[in-house]
């Protein structure tokens, strides 16, 4: 087996428009860097790449666009690249968002993508001879559901090591699930915000480059453990965090095989003739959260009809289990495949491969406000879910 790992700062050195919360003025300075982070593993012969960028979304034209590109450069299949960002709401507007008036900076878009090409091609030169270690912790007191503090939150924490042949980790890939939107909208410094600093911490610590990855944070983030101003209580919960990564002991991945596959499922939407968007459309009395969503549930009720494509990949190394999935997953989606594969190490990356905002499993369809930026109707998600835990269930039989 070989990997690498491959870091970029792709920080911009000018005032940019910013993505999330509907700021209408540009960035007035830099919190922290902006960055891609890339890991490439290559084993029987093929290759997997996993390359993040410091976004609050990704397209799936960009991911296709790269894919294309790098297959016909480098012998991997378009497949099995997966291109992702961690979620942050104050990094450049890369990307418009389907439900605000995000003002895209062209250049800083293709930029970022000769950068994650780029990335992907020195990984390919710095391929080495490798062993994974992974260890895992939970979690606790730092953040949960956002709707009810006794919600479901998945409160893993994923450590996975590439060691040299010497011994020395060379490289580490951070997984965690909690939305990283500590700062808010009043922020207009450049950030990755609560998984840039963690990243950033874990590697000032450990001095190996780290990358992270955003699990099933559609319902999960800070809102009910917050204290502190916004800068020290990313600074504090950043730190609490990245303790608990440091203090994580990892044993060996022993992998004979591997095997991977692409799950794809099209869903089709109307909204102009679902009862539950025109039932809050017209509900009375709403609060202003309320009457602020019905601006996006009359924006959804405007499409009328699409389909909508939502991808997953998933790659069986040994007992290790990597699964991308697109967009706001809830926790409970992130629990089930956790459940179903307990007998395995699990790492989930969201917000992989396209942005197709909230993946709301039935049981919390219609209660909370993710349903209304939610383009999938009740039950698709569901069937999205299964589809993917199935043919990892398939998978693991061949490996």
């Amino acid at each position: 087996m070989k990997a690498s790992i491959i870091k970029y700062d792709i920080t911009p050195t000018h005032p940019v428009h910013m993505a999330g919360y509907n700021r209408t003025s540009k960035s007035t300075g830099v919190l922290d860097s902006i960055q891609i982070n890339t890991l490439m593993i290559e084993t029987n012969q093929l290759i997997y790449v996993y390359s993040y960028l410091d976004s609050i979304m990704i397209t799936n034209e960009f991911t296709q666009s790269i894919r294309e590109i790098l297959s016909n450069q480098l012998d991997i299949k378009k497949e099995n690249i997966n291109i992702g960002c961690i979620h942050t709401h104050s990094a450049p507007a890369f990307f418009k968002l389907q439900f605000e008036n995000t003002i895209v900076e062209v250049d800083l878009q293709t930029m970022a993508q000769e950068k994650i090409i780029q990335s992907i091609l020195e990984a390919y030169q710095n391929l080495q001879e490798c062993t994974l270690s992974y260890g895992k912790t939970d979690i606790i007191g730092l953040y949960g559901n956002r709707n009810r503090i006794d919600g479901p939150c998945d409160k893993t924490a994923s450590l996975l090591q590439l060691i040299n042949l010497e011994g020395k980790v060379f490289g580490q890939c951070l997984n965690i699930a909690v939305h990283p939107t500590i700062l808010d909208g009043s922020n207009y410094q450049l950030s990755g915000d609560l998984l840039g600093w963690i990243r950033n911490k874990v590697e000032k610590e450990t001095l190996v480059p780290t990358l992270i990855f955003n699990g099933t944070t559609g319902d999960v983030s800070t809102r009910f453990f917050r204290s502190n101003p916004k800068q020290d209580e990313l600074d504090e919960i950043s730190t609490e965090i990245t303790q608990f990564f440091l203090n994580i002991n990892t044993q060996p991945i022993h992998v004979n095989n591997a095997e991977y596959s692409l799950i794809g499922f099209t869903t089709h939407s109307d909204f102009s003739n679902d009862s539950m968007n025109k039932n809050f459309i017209n509900k009375p009395n709403k609060s202003d959260i309320e009457e602020y969503l019905k601006e996006r549930a009359l924006l959804k009720e405007s499409w009328g009809s699409f389909d909508l494509y939502l991808e997953s990949t998933v790659l069986v190394l040994g007992n290790l289990i990597i699964v991308c999935l697109p967009g706001d997953v809830v926790s409970s989606f992130g629990l089930k495949i956790r459940e179903t594969f307990k007998d395995y190490q699990v790492m989930i990356s969201c917000y992989s491969n396209a942005y197709t905002n909230y993946i709301v499993n039935k049981e919390d369809y219609g209660k909370y406000f993710e349903t209304i930026i939610s383009r999938c109707h009740y039950g698709e998600a569901d069937k999205f879910i299964d589809l993917v835990i199935n043919r990892t269930k398939e998978l693991i039989k061949v490996a």
